[in-house]
């Protein structure tokens, strides 16, 4: 793949492949950086399955309010199971506070340490990698790509664990709470796997096309803004103007796909999860009057079935989210890998802090078999001194 594709953002084929060993190994790179702020990120955990916890516990206190309380006229029940589902969501919410301060404390500290090592091995890379790479792709590289991990590392990781621990804490409490409610659920998944697959097949090829033309707009605005003297001088404010808008609209373009991906898909997990619902509702109802389950099973069921399909909608989100954040992170490794084609020897020694002046006695110079230019050259310039050198063209200042 040539540079200039590269930096036009066109791939080749194994460029616009999503692979799950690569992201994964390179999210674990990238999660490296948590290391040093270890104590709070652990924090952040335990609030987090606290968190988790009261959630699942406030179905069943509004269960235990119905069934022990209401129904049978028990007041004294009905202050009790009330009061804890109250705690419960005192609870809910100071450890919420507590985890997405914590995690967003650690992800912005992780952020600027990947962004300073970033930097510095940018400037560690000699000159040719930057006469081979666009100024505009790499600060992009610093900037979009590194502002795309921020939901991600900040928030995204955390929100997907618990979500996950949230799924499946409600689908064992679905099956505990009536075994027949929770299979009549389960008659909607097939279409919600079916979705959900061809969703993120679709979705990772848009995310990543997507980081790609973010990337072009970026670098074409650096390069032309700095190059504004050039532009005007050669009066090329027309052919740059429309160059640019061609850049954009195909951003545009791209962002538009992940657009639709997200118009079509989670109005229908939203459509499944009312339908859900209603299955509930009614069959539930039936089993009801039956005398099959209680009034407070019936209700608590439909809390837990409301926070079945949230983490599934929260999930899917963050899958979004996820694809932004692998495609910034390839770009990001892809210089991070780069290693500097000129390197000190093995062995070589640290310079020590240069003292002293430079000092030229006698130099002659001439152009290959041409005619000497420098005949017994003697200088010397002292430390701090700045000497400049002047003369005619071909005198021989070079």
């Amino acid at each position: 793949m040539s540079a200039h594709m590269r930096h036009m953002g066109v791939l080749a084929p194994e460029g616009t492949k999503f692979s799950w060993r690569r992201t994964l190994h390179r999210m674990g790179r990238l999660f490296t950086l948590v290391r040093p702020y270890k104590g709070k990120a652990i924090a952040s955990g335990v609030a987090l399955l606290a968190g988790t916890a009261v959630s699942l516990l406030a179905p069943f206190a509004s269960k235990f309010a119905i069934d022990r309380g209401i129904n049978p006229g028990d007041r004294h029940a009905l202050v009790l199971w009330t009061c804890v589902f109250a705690g419960a969501a005192l609870l809910g919410w100071v450890a919420s506070v507590a985890q997405t301060y914590l995690s967003a404390w650690v992800g912005q500290r992780v952020l600027a340490d990947l962004r300073r090592d970033l930097f510095a091995h940018i400037q560690s890379l000699e000159l040719g990698y930057f006469e081979r790479n666009r100024a505009g792709w790499l600060i992009s590289r610093l900037t979009n790509d590194v502002d795309a991990l921020e939901n991600l590392v900040t928030d995204g990781l955390a929100s997907s664990i618990q979500n996950t621990l949230l799924l499946f804490g409600t689908a064992g409490a679905l099956l505990y709470l009536d075994w027949r409610l929770a299979l009549a659920t389960l008659t909607l998944f097939p279409l919600m796997a079916l979705a959900t697959t061809l969703f993120r097949i679709y979705s990772a090829r848009a995310y990543r096309r997507m980081r790609e033309r973010l990337g072009d707009v970026t670098a074409t605005l650096a390069e032309d803004l700095a190059g504004a003297r050039v532009v005007q001088a050669f009066r090329r404010e027309s052919a740059n103007a429309e160059s640019f808008a061609g850049v954009s609209d195909s951003y545009r373009s791209a962002n538009m796909r992940t657009v639709q991906l997200n118009a079509w898909y989670f109005p229908f997990v939203g459509l499944l999860g009312s339908a859900s619902t209603a299955i509930v509702l009614a069959y539930g109802g039936f089993l009801y009057f039956d005398g099959a389950i209680s009034l407070g099973t019936l209700f608590a069921f439909m809390l837990f079935l409301a926070n079945f399909f949230d983490p599934i909608q929260a999930l899917s989100q963050l899958f979004n989210t996820f694809l932004a954040a692998s495609a910034a992170l390839d770009k990001i490794f892809d210089v991070m890998d780069t290693a500097p084609e000129l390197r000190d020897a093995a062995g070589a020694e640290e310079l020590p802090p240069i003292q002293g002046a430079v000092e030229l006695s006698g130099v002659h110079f001439h152009y290959g078999q041409g005619a000497e230019v420098l005949h017994g050259i003697d200088l010397s310039v002292a430390a701090g001194q700045t000497v400049a050198l002047v003369g005619h063209t071909g005198a021989g200042k070079s």
